[in-house]
């Protein structure tokens, strides 16, 4: 296979991932909305924690990071069940940089990344 066909086939294969990242996107949009309605009418009730319980748990996946544990598999263990509507109120309790309109492994990896980072400047 020569350079240009590797080239043009890499460049193929970006926009096929991007193009199943929105529609893995767009699902979760679709199972958010609904999961939203069936909360408004009290159908598979969703059951978020406050602005402070949320903070709260960011403040131990940020010990659990310093205390030197796999944050990969913590950060898995705790959104592994949550919804999207969870995850999206985790990130505006605690005013995070990413997205909501991400997808979830998309949010995972973004945590991971600013986890990593904040471990850096703080020295840890």
């Amino acid at each position: 296979m020569n350079v240009q066909k590797a080239k043009k086939l890499l460049s193929d294969l970006k926009k096929l991932q991007s193009i199943t990242d929105k529609i893995v996107t767009d699902f979760e949009d679709l199972l958010e909305s609904d999961e939203l309605k069936k909360a408004k009418r009290g159908i598979g009730k969703v059951s978020i924690p406050t602005e402070d319980e949320l903070r709260k748990e960011w403040k131990r996946i940020q010990e659990e990071k310093h205390n030197r544990k796999d944050i990969k598999n913590v950060l898995d263990e705790l959104f592994q069940d949550k919804t999207k509507v969870y995850m999206t109120a985790f990130i505006k309790a605690n005013s995070l940089p990413i997205p909501s309109k991400e997808s979830k492994d998309r949010i995972l990896q973004q945590l991971q990344s600013l986890l990593h980072v904040g471990a850096t400047i703080t020295g840890r």
